[in-house]
């Protein structure tokens, strides 16, 4: 009877103590995780306490797309830390580069041992306010092809709407912006000085 209640009470203190490292499954500190980007490796730092809780979240996306990959880090890391969760929204145009930031976060909060899943809830998006907008002409998309068509119908006389998702236009022409400029007055005056180069910069 006295074996028997020893064992009894040395399960019950296995249990409790198997109880107190589950409750206590996150290490507090911080971490670091990686993934691929768009044109980098992205790379987070990222900070929990004890109680496993997202306190800090910091993101290098120096070797990513400024306006793009730059966006994503500036937006996401903060409503990590507001939302406690990694589902937060990424940034239209940036989508390899939001979902590196994810998998890298991820990869940080698994190094703390905590269940990923407890980070993965997914977030309300928030919804703005209907506005009724009245156009001769609806540009969807301000690519390089979009803004020139609005550029022409607004020329033309029309009252032109354009509509973008990502936080800048010009679309892949701004990677290739310097091709619009070829034989330009804007490449004239720049290169004034430099008429050797001036004839190599030509369409031609």
């Amino acid at each position: 009877m006295l074996i028997q209640s020893f064992r009894m009470t040395a399960l019950g203190a296995l249990m409790l103590g198997v109880s107190a490292v589950a409750s206590a499954g996150v290490v507090a500190g911080t971490y670091d995780g990686s993934a691929d980007g768009k044109l980098s490796r992205v790379t987070t730092s990222v900070t929990l306490d004890a109680e496993g809780r997202l306190s800090d979240v910091k993101l290098d996306v120096s070797g990513e797309t400024p306006a793009l990959g730059g966006a994503a880090a500036s937006r996401m890391a903060p409503e990590m830390v507001r939302t406690q969760s990694v589902a937060v929204d990424g940034v239209s145009g940036a989508t390899v580069t939001s979902e590196a930031i994810r998998t890298a976060v991820k990869t940080a909060i698994a190094k703390a041992g905590a269940d990923i899943s407890r980070y993965e809830v997914k977030v309300a998006k928030a919804v703005g306010a209907d506005e009724v907008i009245s156009a001769d002409v609806v540009v969807v998309g301000a690519g390089a092809s979009g803004t020139a068509a609005a550029l022409a119908a607004a020329e033309g006389g029309a009252k032109v709407v354009v509509l973008e998702k990502t936080p800048s236009v010009g679309g892949a022409g701004r990677i290739a912006s310097g091709l619009f400029a070829v034989e330009s007055k804007l490449q004239k005056e720049k290169f004034k000085n430099q008429p050797e180069l001036l004839k190599e910069l030509t369409y031609r």
